[in-house]
């Protein structure tokens, strides 16, 4: 799903995937919570942490979006810093969604495994497969 929204919107970035898709990203302080999804009155909303930094804000916001497109009317509540270690099926899902969307970006089969889990903040399963997928 993440390589057809990229493919068909040429950009990767989740902000301007979320702008095309008519999802309002609202930045505010949350505190400790990073980021979540909300769906009300068929509005879909991302909510972003405004004290992350842009690299997890890009994170988070990616993350969500999978809520977004894969769970539309589903109220997904907070991300914290480490929901990458969800049992979680939705969690998982949109952490699946966010990662390949990110991955889109980059030149991952010239990455290490360790860069990939660095870069992405993702949980060492999924960095391990991706990096299985290009060797």
């Amino acid at each position: 799903m993440a390589k057809k929204l990229v493919r068909k919107y040429h950009t990767n970035n989740p902000f301007e995937l979320s702008e095309w898709l008519n999802i309002d990203v609202i930045t505010l302080p949350l505190g400790q919570i990073w980021g979540f999804y909300k769906y009300v009155h068929r509005n879909k909303q991302i909510y972003i942490n405004n004290g992350l930094n842009y690299e997890n804000k890009i994170i988070v916001c990616s993350h969500e979006l999978g809520h977004a497109v894969l769970h539309p009317r589903e109220n997904c509540p907070f991300m914290r810093a480490y929901t990458y270690l969800s049992e979680n099926r939705l969690e998982i899902e949109a952490n699946l969604f966010g990662t390949y969307l990110l991955f889109e970006s980059m030149d991952i089969e010239l990455m290490t495994y360790e860069q990939i889990v660095n870069a992405f903040n993702v949980a060492e399963e999924i960095a391990a497969y991706k990096t299985m997928q290009y060797r």
